[in-house]
């Protein structure tokens, strides 16, 4: 008998985050709906480049720290208790 222990494979999809552009899901998605929800009607084309720019600052967060928007998020939900 070998002395290892047991393993089991795990699928890389349950262990890596979900990304769209390389940044996370969730921020994303709201990010891009506020950015159309204030350019298509307002003719508001100046805030695209705005929305670039703070899409790329997620994509650097993500890349630094895959954990980094879920942390943020317990974080900001227990700020009163911390206080």
């Amino acid at each position: 008998m070998s002395a290892e222990p047991d393993t089991v494979p795990v699928h890389q999809s349950l262990i890596q985050p979900i990304l769209l552009a390389g940044a996370p899901r969730e921020p994303v998605i709201l990010l891009w709906t506020l950015t159309a929800a204030f350019c298509l009607p307002l003719r508001g084309w100046f805030l695209l480049p705005l929305a670039f720019a703070f899409h790329a600052g997620l994509t650097a967060c993500a890349r630094r720290d895959d954990q980094f928007f879920p942390i943020l998020l317990r974080a900001l939900k227990f700020r009163v208790r911390y206080a």
